[in-house]
């Protein structure tokens, strides 16, 4: 029911851990439990979001958009300096809410 079919262009550009061909969603008893414990319900993911994020890919990439967004993408990673005037604020939050955990890529 929670079961996926991962779709990728490259799968090389895939976190490690997400280089299936199926992922099914569960959540952990124990995390479970203990948000249970403080009121809170942890939901699975909306299998509406991901079928509307995976069309938006599908167009991105038939688009040509998508490669544009990777040169982006790999571009900040060359960035080494802050403007001093704040300019770039959102450009280091952007980078800093979209980074891989490291211990996430040193899975394998």
């Amino acid at each position: 029911d929670n079961m996926y079919e991962i779709c990728s262009v490259d799968l090389d550009m895939l976190p490690i851990p997400f280089k299936l061909k199926r992922i099914t969603f569960t959540i952990d008893a124990s995390a479970a439990a203990h948000a249970e414990a403080m009121g809170v319900t942890i939901p699975l993911p909306n299998r509406t979001m991901l079928a509307v994020h995976a069309a938006c890919s599908r167009i991105a990439h038939m688009s040509g958009a998508a490669e544009h967004i990777d040169l982006i993408l790999r571009e900040l990673k060359d960035i080494t300096v802050l403007a001093d005037d704040g300019s770039v604020a959102d450009l280091l939050l952007f980078c800093l809410t979209t980074a891989q955990p490291r211990a996430l890529q040193a899975q394998g």
